[in-house]
C-alpha cells in the first residue's frame, strides 16, 4: 500500500499566481502527464526524481518573487516618506534625510540576482535537462554556443521553443546574467539613492537605475519574466512529447476564477474549440502587482 504524505508548502492559497500556476499547476501536469501510464513502483521513483528537481525551483522562484517585491515596498514607502517630509528635515542652508534604505535595497536586489539564476540556470535547466530530455544549457552560454543550441532545436522542428528562447536572452535574460556576474566577479554593488533640495520645503530623491529604469520597476519587472519563464519551460518541457489526446490550454485572464488563478486548462483532443497552446514570448507582468508610483 502507498502512503502520501503532505506537507504545507506554503500560507498562500491558489488565489495566488505563483502557487497556482508554480506550483498546484506542475504538480497537476507532473501527475496527468508523466505519472498516469507508469506502473505503481516506476510512479513513485519518477515522481519522487521530479519532485527532488522540481523543489528548488519552486523555493527560488518563491525567493525571487518575495525580493522582486521587497524592492518595490522599499523603494515606494522610502518615496513617500521623504516625499511628505515625514523621513526629512530642512533648515537654513540644509537638509537631512533621517532614513537610509541604500543597504536593506542592496540586499534585496543582490538576493533577487541570485535567486533569479538559481531559478532558471540552476533549477529549470537541470530539470528540463535530466528529467525530460530537454536540453537547454546553451541558453545560458556565450553568443556561438548559443546560436548552434538554437539552430539544434530549430532542426529537430521546435521553431517556436528557439524563438521563445532567442526572445527572452535578447529582452531580459542577458542583462539578469550580466549583473549578476558582475556581482559575483566584479564586487558590483547597486548605487546609492541620491537625494537633493527639491524646492525650499521639499526634499528630492534619485533612485539607482539598472539598464536605465528606476531600481523597483527593474526588480520588478525582471522578478516577473522570471517566473514566467519557469512557467513556460515547465509546461513546455512536461507535456512536449505526449502521446495523451490531450491539449493545453491557455484561459484568458479575464476568465480564471479567482479562487484559483491558474493559467491553464488541460481538455480533450477534439472535443474543446480552444487552439492548443504554443510557447511564444510574452511580457506579461502578472506575479507581482505593478508599482503603484
Amino acid at each position: 500500500m502507498t502512503v502520501t504524505g503532505w506537507i504545507k508548502a506554503s500560507d498562500e492559497g491558489t488565489n495566488s499566481p505563483l502557487v497556482a500556476r508554480l506550483f498546484s499547476a506542475p504538480l497537476e501536469m507532473r501527475d496527468l502527464f508523466l505519472l498516469g501510464y507508469l506502473d505503481e513502483s516506476s510512479r513513485e521513483a519518477k515522481k519522487s526524481a521530479f519532485d527532488s528537481a522540481f523543489t528548488p525551483v519552486y523555493n527560488a522562484a518563491k525567493a525571487t518573487r518575495d525580493a522582486g517585491a521587497e524592492a518595490v515596498r522599499l523603494v515606494l514607502t522610502h518615496y513617500s516618506q521623504i516625499s511628505s517630509g515625514q523621513a526629512t528635515k530642512i533648515g537654513a542652508g540644509y537638509y537631512q534625510v533621517l532614513e537610509n534604505i541604500d543597504s536593506d535595497l542592496e540586499q534585496v536586489i543582490d538576493r533577487l540576482l541570485d535567486q533569479a539564476v538559481v531559478c532558471t540556470k540552476g533549477g529549470i535547466q537541470p530539470l528540463l535537462g535530466d528529467l525530460l530530455g530537454l536540453d537547454i544549457g546553451f541558453l545560458f552560454q556565450e553568443d556561438p554556443k548559443f546560436a548552434d543550441g538554437a539552430a539544434r532545436l530549430r532542426a529537430s522542428a521546435e521553431n517556436a521553443l528557439a524563438a521563445y528562447l532567442e526572445a527572452v536572452r535578447t529582452t531580459w535574460l542577458s542583462s539578469l546574467l550580466r549583473y549578476r556576474n558582475l556581482h559575483e566577479h566584479e564586487g558590483w554593488t547597486l548605487p546609492r539613492i541620491q537625494y537633493g533640495l527639491r524646492s525650499a520645503t521639499q526634499v528630492g530623491i534619485v533612485l539607482p537605475t539598472l539598464d536605465s529604469v528606476n531600481v523597483h520597476e527593474w526588480a520588478w519587472m525582471m522578478a516577473n519574466r522570471v517566473l514566467l519563464f519557469a512557467e513556460n519551460m515547465l509546461v513546455y518541457g512536461i507535456t512536449r512529447q505526449t502521446s495523451l489526446p490531450i491539449n493545453v490550454v491557455e484561459i484568458p485572464p479575464e476568465s480564471r476564477d479567482p479562487t484559483n488563478v491558474r493559467r491553464f486548462a488541460f481538455t480533450p483532443r477534439g472535443l474543446d474549440p480552444s487552439p492548443p497552446w504554443t510557447i511564444r514570448f510574452e511580457d506579461n507582468m502578472e506575479f507581482i502587482p505593478p508599482p503603484a508610483a
